[in-house]
């Protein structure tokens, strides 16, 4: 084809001009039929990519299923967050599996339940992630007194009573716990979930603090905390609750790096 400037071009490089100025229609002839050889196979014959074969997608699966787990420390940050300085709080309600028990912690006693608890908090995370409803088993908490007009850490440790918790998405369900709670017996033989109950809590206002260190040295936390409540003219309105954020159990961590919200619900003095 002859460009508007008098040059000689193949039809494969003419400009949109040479077509307009050339003077002459263009005709395309009909595109070849293609040979046996090159007809499309089906899908299903056709080699994989490289990166598949090598379990690439595999990967790209598992990274998106990893980002659509609910994180409940971040779904539910204001619960999981707190200052090493006392501060006044408010907590919302929330579902929790619980279990109640006896004695000191590390005990016999306090083991087995802590691990029919995780024992149905996994059996629940299970039921929902074939449901496309994955999320991360909660971190341990614990409900602390005693049956004494005394502080609960003023009171031998095989005296104390507490109530385990470990907190559940709001989708969960009386149903899905029961399902998953005969799951755990049947495949698990752990009776001891027969005990584990599903329940609601709200505290409400708090005041509380994050105690970084052994469990020993609480009540250095503690009496930081009773100081804000007498400041603010307040008293204590339930139990002494502890979240476990970076626990001693079950792995062996060192004292100086255990992370823990204590957190006492108050209410004004009347």
């Amino acid at each position: 084809m002859r460009a508007s400037g008098g040059t000689l071009r193949p039809l494969s490089q003419a400009r949109p001009s040479d077509l307009l100025t050339s003077g002459y229609a263009v005709r395309f002839a009909p595109p070849k039929p293609l040979r046996a050889s090159h007809t499309r196979k089906p899908l299903s014959e056709m080699p994989k990519p490289a990166f598949e074969e090598k379990g690439f997608i595999n990967v790209f699966k598992f990274i998106n299923m990893e980002m659509r787990k609910l994180d409940l420390i971040k779904e539910y940050k204001t619960y999981y967050t707190a200052k090493t300085t006392p501060e006044i709080v408010e907590i919302e309600e929330g579902k929790f599996l619980t279990i109640e028990g006896k004695g000191a912690p590390g005990s016999e006693e306090f083991q087995s339940k802590v691990s029919a608890l995780y024992s149905l908090a996994y059996g629940i995370k299970m039921l929902m992630k074939k449901e496309g409803k994955d999320f991360t088993v909660a971190k341990l908490e614990g409900l602390w007194w005693v049956d004494s007009d005394k502080p609960w850490h003023e009171v031998p440790r095989e005296e104390w009573r507490w109530k385990l918790l470990i907190r559940q998405p709001e989708f969960v369900t009386h149903e899905i716990v029961e399902k998953a709670r005969q799951e755990v017996i049947k495949k698990k033989k752990i009776e001891l979930v027969k005990e584990v109950k599903f329940e609601k809590m709200k505290e409400g206002k708090c005041v509380q603090i994050l105690h970084i260190g052994p469990y020993s040295t609480e009540p250095e936390s503690i009496a930081k905390m009773r100081k804000l409540m007498e400041e603010k003219n307040l008293v204590p309105n339930g139990l002494h609750h502890e979240i476990y954020l970076v626990m001693a159990y079950p792995r062996k961590v060192p004292d100086e790096k255990l992370k823990t919200i204590l957190r006492q619900p108050v209410r004004g003095r009347e």
